[in-house]
């Protein structure tokens, strides 16, 4: 629509302007996130623009917009961990109102655990304690929160149904943080390690127990590779239109390479896959803002494609 258009006009401007690729260079180099492009970001209202809870639009189609425009420069910051914490936390919004704002207003930065390796609760003697690993954590080192998916002893039957999604202090001496050395250096992993961390009630997001935290994470996740897809779509859609134009200029043998029949084949076979991925990015984001019963194949078959 007209308005989404302008959505993705002003987002690819402001990113072109202030995540420039000298910006990003600078990132890899120091891997500190920016409080300006944190501000920048809380501004324009780009943090907590999906809403579970409306039974109209949800704000998916807009998130997969901007995500793609935040693929296409790169954006160093961890954007999909925000849109995505923020959704469930909203759902939740009587406990959490005050994180949820700290958040939305760029006060605080917000990351996801999007592995529980050992992580697991146990009693103590005032209240519970979390000891273990958690794996797969974005920008972890600058983060103020961390959403995480853990067990916690005595509230199920089984494994899976006393996993409860908690809110973790990322700046707690209890927590000690080791980078992973992931390949994409614009988006930096951490590995978390949790000795005694002291967990309290109003650190639970909804109920304890119950399989509650295994249903978020998975909605959590469903989002997340849905947003990481329309991330991949921007940043491929970057990658083609930038080799076609060096295509242009190219010479070989006296000849601009782009006039090459085996180029040109590739060109095209590269834009035939870009704008595939982007249709099942979209159709992807309408079954999920709609509740379709296609929405979990749809995301997988957009993560896959």
């Amino acid at each position: 629509s007209d308005e989404e258009k302008m959505l993705q006009r002003s987002v690819r401007e402001m990113l072109k302007e202030r995540n420039s690729t000298d910006y990003v260079r600078g990132f890899m180099k120091d891997s500190t996130i920016s409080k300006d492009m944190q501000k920048l970001l809380a501004q324009q209202g780009l943090l907590g623009i999906i809403d579970l809870e409306s039974k109209e639009e949800k704000g998916i189609v807009n998130a997969i917009i901007v995500s793609q425009e935040a693929g296409r420069s790169l954006l160093a910051y961890p954007l999909l961990e925000s849109m995505v914490g923020l959704a469930v936390l909203k759902k939740e919004d009587k406990q959490h109102q005050q994180l949820i704002n700290d958040i939305e207003l760029g006060k605080k930065t917000l990351t996801v655990a999007w592995a529980n390796v050992d992580a697991k609760a146990r009693k103590a003697e005032e209240g519970y304690v979390i000891n273990g690993t958690l794996r797969e954590v974005p920008f972890a080192q600058d983060a103020d929160v961390i959403l995480a998916n853990v067990r916690i002893n005595g509230y199920g039957a089984t494994a899976e149904d006393e996993e409860t999604l908690v809110v973790i202090d990322g700046k707690h001496s209890a927590v000690t943080k080791l980078s992973s050395q992931s390949v994409d250096e614009t988006y930096p992993l951490y590995e978390i390690n949790l000795a005694n961390y002291p967990l309290k009630k109003e650190h639970l997001v909804g109920k304890a127990g119950m399989g509650s935290g295994h249903q978020k994470m998975k909605k959590m996740r469903e989002l997340g590779s849905l947003l990481l897809a329309a991330e991949i779509v921007g940043c491929s859609e970057r990658a083609l239109y930038e080799t076609v134009e060096y295509t242009k200029q190219r010479e070989q043998f006296g000849t601009v390479i782009g006039s090459f029949q085996a180029l040109k084949h590739m060109a095209a076979e590269m834009y035939m896959k870009v704008e595939s991925g982007k249709v099942a990015v979209d159709y992807a984001a309408w079954a999920v803002d709609t509740d379709n019963e296609e929405a979990e194949e749809a995301v997988a078959i957009a993560k896959s494609y």
